[in-house]
């Protein structure tokens, strides 16, 4: 599901050892973020060149992060 442009970005923990991903997600909790479970790392596989894109246009187009979609639920 996507949110609006001004709303806060959900950072995503992605991983296999839930000890790890539950200290993640603290960490983006203790900095004043939403963390968002994407899943194991065979997802992150999938959705790192998504994020590395988004960054790209959010860094070089015109119209900066207000182009770009986020994302309040994926699925692994």
């Amino acid at each position: 599901m996507l949110f609006g442009p001004d709303a806060a970005p959900h950072p995503t923990v992605q991983g296999d050892d839930t000890g790890a991903t539950d200290i993640a997600a603290d960490l983006i909790r203790a900095i004043g973020f939403k963390p968002l479970d994407a899943g194991g790392l065979r997802t992150g596989r999938f959705a790192a060149p998504f994020a590395l894109g988004t960054a790209a246009r959010a860094c070089i187009q015109p119209g900066g992060a207000a182009l770009i979609c986020r994302f309040d639920s994926l699925r692994g």
